[in-house]
């Protein structure tokens, strides 16, 4: 005896997957930058992609992929340069992204662009300074403009304000200071900005206030001037109450006894003086990600973690089997990481694109049904039964009943595409079975689940 038909249908759990492309380059270079998960469950991924075989040359690249990992559309916008960068992507209120970047054309220059969820271009604006500009950062103001910080000729800060179109309203160099290069920065509640960087061959770090007109206010240093040490500021977060928090990757080798901790977190007041510190043994490769809430880093392991306002780091994903410069929480309460995965040979170099989804749990491997098996009547005292599940990935299913002295009295199987929800009869009008107890069982790959269930339909034969 076997089944009726069964139904599938598309259902709203992010799926599981691991999707790596891109070309074969000899010393190709792809990576994503940043992923965002759109209200209907697609991910917009903003990146660098390797353009051609002969290595080196690629472009500012916009990718959609579906909430399976197939891609829907792809862009690229820029000419081609193996010197191009991405350095931050704001997404505004009108859905739209801010991509901050460097542009290279015989010499490096800050890159502005606004892209839609479609990867239509808005605007494309590129700003000189003088020889070999990089930008380093983005900030959204509140006036809905944006401030662009990096250094000028490599060699001192320059400061950038643009308007909603990216037409450019000020700009400001400190031509004094030499060797000061701004990393990251953030606004303050005044509308003003805090920004810091590295000092030195050695990587001092230090940390300067500006008024919202772009004019430095003071400049601080949290571990000293011309030290031996290396303490390099990785993210700021500006708070509503004009404090600020900064989180850095120390480098501290002079200490009697030597010093195990990697990371501070720096709690300032408005003039960057401390407030409060809080050491971390894990050291930080990256900050990729900065809200309210948490400080979303890297930890050297190629682990994700969260460090919230008060100091404490809470660890999400452990081992991450690539090179991850952005990871965000998705719609389920799970995790999508994009990065990149290198081949290295002696001979041979290359880089694709690579976006992970992960699970609650940390896992990226799509288990086809887990928890989500529901048997209903069960008990069944009528000659019906269903039961439904949900499938992550394109599966082969088959459902088998069993009497519980091991005979088969039951059968019927169906492929299941990906991300989908079935819905399959277990006893449908003019079966006849025997009442009493009953084993359900479901296969799917290497996989099985099994349940118990009850007929008690009268009407049904008795064995």
């Amino acid at each position: 005896m076997v089944f009726c038909s069964a139904v599938c249908w598309g259902q709203q759990q992010d799926m599981l997957f691991t999707k790596v492309w891109g070309v074969d380059n000899n010393f190709g270079f792809s990576e994503v930058d940043y992923v965002d998960q759109l209200e209907c469950g697609d991910y917009v991924v903003i990146g660098l992609q390797a353009q051609n075989l002969l290595g080196g040359a690629r472009k500012f690249y916009f990718c959609r992929l579906d909430s399976t990992g197939r891609v829907l559309s792809e862009s690229v916008w820029g000419n081609e340069d193996n010197r191009h960068s991405v350095v931050k992507v704001i997404k505004i209120a009108t859905g739209d992204y801010v991509v901050c970047g460097n542009y290279y054309s015989s010499q490096s220059d800050f890159m502005l662009t606004k892209i839609d969820q479609l990867g239509n271009i808005l605007f494309f604006s590129v700003f000189d300074f003088q020889f070999d500009d990089y930008a380093s950062n983005l900030i959204l103001t509140t006036d809905s403009c944006f401030v662009l910080t990096g250094c000028a000729n490599n060699s001192y800060p320059a400061l950038l304000k643009v308007d909603a179109q990216g037409s450019e309203i000020w700009r400001r160099t400190q031509n004094a200071e030499v060797g000061y290069i701004p990393l990251v920065s953030c606004q303050t509640s005044d509308s003003g900005f805090v920004l810091c960087g590295s000092y030195g061959s050695i990587d001092n770090s230090y940390c300067a206030g500006y008024d919202k007109n772009g004019y430095m206010l003071w400049v601080k240093y949290h571990f000293g001037l011309n030290i031996n040490d290396s303490d390099c500021p990785k993210g700021i977060r500006g708070n509503s109450n004009g404090t600020f928090d900064i989180l850095y990757d120390i480098d501290i080798t002079s200490s009697l006894p030597p010093v195990s901790e990697r990371t501070a977190l720096i709690h300032c007041d408005q003039y960057g003086d401390t407030i409060s510190s809080t050491m971390f043994i894990d050291r930080t490769t990256a900050v990729f990600l900065v809200d309210s809430s948490w400080f979303h880093v890297i930890t050297s392991g190629r682990n994700y973690a969260r460090i919230d306002t008060s100091g404490v780091q809470e660890f999400v994903l452990i081992g991450i089997d690539h090179e991850v410069k952005y990871c965000i929480p998705t719609q389920d309460s799970g995790f999508i990481a994009g990065g990149y995965a290198g081949t290295w040979t002696l001979n041979y170099q290359n880089t694709k694109f690579q976006v992970t989804k992960f699970g609650t749990n940390g896992s990226s491997y799509a288990w086809p049904f887990a928890e989500n098996v529901s048997v209903y009547p069960n008990p069944a005292f009528a000659s019906q039964m269903n039961v439904s599940f949900d499938v992550q990935s394109d599966e082969q299913v088959e459902i088998l009943l069993w009497s519980t002295t091991g005979v088969l009295v039951k059968t019927n199987s169906i492929f299941c595409p990906a991300n989908s929800n079935t819905i399959m009869p277990v006893l449908s009008e003019g079966d006849v079975l025997a009442s009493g107890s009953y084993i359900l069982e479901i296969r799917a790959g290497d996989q099985s689940y099994r349940q118990i269930v009850i007929i008690g339909n009268t009407t049904l034969k008795e064995n």
